[in-house]
């Protein structure tokens, strides 16, 4: 996954090909309504970021999806009865990413 975003943003990788950890480009928390309220929406719901939904139980799952709208549509699917089971979130964004930028981390 991580090529596909080199290929496309130089810019986020440094020197040695190793993503720039310093900027607010992925975070990882519990799908629950506090934890996801938290996240800094100011950053977050201005730039397209791409989400992943899962849980690690004995029967895995998973949801990716895309959104510009991060609080609004986690409080979707945190409502939504199929995401019940899922219990993590990981979120990939950057201000340096644009909405086909995001498909492309999407695939």
């Amino acid at each position: 996954m991580f090529g596909i975003m080199k290929e496309y943003h130089n810019d986020l990788f440094d020197a040695k090909g190793e993503m720039n950890m310093t900027s607010k480009l992925i975070q990882i928390t519990k799908f629950e309504k506090e934890p996801i309220q938290e996240i800094d929406s100011a950053y977050f719901n201005n730039y397209p970021i791409v989400y992943i939904l899962y849980n690690e139980s004995k029967k895995p799952a998973a949801y990716i999806g895309q959104t510009v709208h991060l609080q609004r549509r986690m409080k979707q699917h945190l409502s939504d009865t199929q995401r019940k089971p899922l219990k993590t979130a990981l979120f990939i964004g950057n201000e340096k990413f644009n909405q086909s930028a995001t498909y492309n981390v999407n695939l």
